[in-house]
């Protein structure tokens, strides 16, 4: 289960908080906090500027320790296409640095329709852990979504690499579908 709030001021002000917690029979307990606060500004009429913090903190439900990272970002905005850097000083350890770049495209083909495509790309630029891909790691994401009301229901493909994931005693591709929704208050 995924709560999500956010506020956007008419200045171009932001901030935004969301917490994934797993609930299952009787094990409750918070995976993720995320935070993030930044400013966006209209350039031109059709195009944005958005610059911005985020940190997010894991617990150890999700890995054997808790880790956690701050992401410096900027970015720009216009007819559907939107791109962002990122740098983060601290990704998921001390003094282990990353760059995150990232281009997404939204559509909306029909009414109540929208189609979204994503692909980002990370490297390390100090620190890179050993057993982490010399040339970094990819991701990329097509998906469907259709508003039924106040209600929502996705379809996402997603996929990344390099290589496979190692889980359950076996190699796996990284490449999944996902089906969600959510509900507007």
């Amino acid at each position: 289960m995924t709560a999500d709030v956010g506020y956007d001021d008419q200045s171009g002000f932001y901030l935004g908080a969301a917490a994934t917690a797993v609930v299952t029979g009787d094990d409750v307990g918070v995976l993720n906090v995320q935070g993030n606060i930044g400013f966006a500004k209209r350039v031109t009429p059709s195009l944005t500027l958005d610059v911005g913090v985020l940190r997010s903190q894991y617990t150890t439900r999700l890995r054997w320790r808790a880790v956690h990272y701050t992401e410096f970002y900027a970015g720009l905005s216009s007819h559907g296409f939107s791109t962002r850097v990122y740098y983060s000083p601290d990704y998921l350890a001390r003094d282990v640095g990353t760059l995150y770049g990232e281009l997404d495209y939204a559509m909306s083909p029909a009414d109540k329709w929208q189609l979204s495509a994503h692909a980002g790309k990370m490297v390390f630029v100090a620190n890179r852990p050993p057993l982490a891909p010399r040339l970094g790691n990819y991701d990329w994401r097509v998906g469907v979504s259709r508003q039924l009301g106040r209600f929502t229901a996705r379809a996402t493909l997603v996929g990344g690499g390099p290589g496979q994931e190692y889980y359950g005693g076996k190699l796996h591709k990284r490449v999944a579908l996902v089906g969600g929704g959510s509900f507007a208050f």
